[in-house]
């Protein structure tokens, strides 16, 4: 896991989970993305920050049956879903969570994954 990060982080893999606690500061831009697995993003409760959330799930989607979600402590602005038919036989849920008013942009993404996205105490 990687813990109390200041600024911004870019965390990439081609398959395995992302574990990241991030301290964001103003003027940042951060990005968590696995191609298969689960991210875990928990970020403080006076983070002033928009995090924009994608999971893309074939085969395995909240349509066919699958349990694949996005979860978060904090309250959506905007959630969409685009089903199969447009995107290559993948379901697309995108959710944005706009913190405290929002601010500099965390994107977070997964394939076949869930996204979980924590408070913490500061």
């Amino acid at each position: 896991m990687l813990t109390k990060i200041t600024g911004s982080i870019d965390a990439k893999t081609a398959g395995g989970n992302i574990d990241a606690e991030l301290l964001p500061i103003d003027g940042t831009k951060s990005s968590l993305s696995t191609a298969a697995g689960n991210v875990h993003l928990a970020l403080p409760s006076d983070a002033k920050v928009t995090v924009e959330a994608t999971l893309r799930m074939q085969g395995g989607g909240r349509h066919s049956g699958g349990t694949y979600t996005i979860h978060s402590d904090f309250e959506a602005a905007a959630s969409t879903i685009d089903d199969k038919s447009e995107h290559m036989g993948m379901d697309i849920v995108r959710n944005v969570y706009k913190l405290n008013g929002g601010g500099d942009v965390i994107t977070v993404s997964t394939m076949n994954g869930n996204i979980v996205i924590k408070k913490i105490a500061k």
